[in-house]
């Protein structure tokens, strides 16, 4: 037998927009350009007006000076997103497969997060980029922790702490110009946990509250 835990439905009708608030530990980590300050971790945008102020000099006649012309909000949308999980005693294989489209004005860099199960053993992880293999390092549980304090203590969010797992990884940056769409497809192996003959798959779900509209289609099948 098998159970469910902390997911959705095993229904392959796509996620209704009230859903905005719930999935995904999955995200982009944004590098604004170009841009005076840089954002690390979930789509956390620190506002490029907010600059460290520098002494000037007083001039006999100083002249007032413009203000810098705030530059358009960095966004995204998860246009689809589709998990497949075989299990085969306490094994599950997963593939996810995730679509974003930048929706904003500007070109974003962006490096790929993807914070692990809870209580997973991983033993394999694949990641393309429009079937770009992509390189990816794997952060141990303390190395995790400390990356998303880190996020937290620039963006003052302590809601972000719930990302925190048992590790994660991500990649190097590539790019995401405007109105262009990228696709990533992640692959891993979980060892699952056993009790009493009912055997557990637990993916996270968390994130999507930090993109900037509605998950538009979706499915989960196991």
């Amino acid at each position: 037998m098998r159970r469910i835990s902390d997911a959705w439905s095993l229904s392959p009708s796509p996620f209704p927009r009230s859903l905005i608030a719930g999935p995904f530990l999955l995200a982009l980590a944004i590098c604004l350009l170009p841009t005076v300050a840089a954002a690390q971790g979930v789509l956390v945008v620190i506002d490029p007006e907010q600059r460290v102020p520098l002494p000037r000099p007083i001039w006999p006649h100083p002249h007032p000076h413009p203000r810098p012309v705030p530059q358009p909000p960095v966004s995204y949308k998860i246009k689809e997103l589709s998990v497949q999980a075989r299990l085969m005693d306490q094994v599950a294989r997963v593939q996810v497969s995730q679509s974003f489209v930048n929706t904003g004005s500007r070109q974003m860099e962006v490096s790929f997060v993807f914070p692990l199960p809870y209580d997973g053993a991983i033993d394999q992880l694949t990641l393309l980029v429009d079937g770009k293999e992509y390189p990816a390092k794997l952060l141990p549980a303390k190395e995790a922790r400390r990356t998303y304090e880190s996020i937290v203590r620039k963006n003052r969010d302590p809601a972000l702490l719930e990302w925190i797992g048992t590790g994660m990884f991500q990649t190097s940056v590539f790019p995401v110009p405007p109105g262009a769409e990228r696709t990533v497809s992640l692959r891993y192996a979980q060892l699952c946990r056993k009790d009493q003959g009912l055997t557990d798959f637990l993916f996270p779900l968390s994130t999507a509250k930090y993109t900037s509209h509605p998950v538009e289609k979706g499915e989960i099948r196991v």
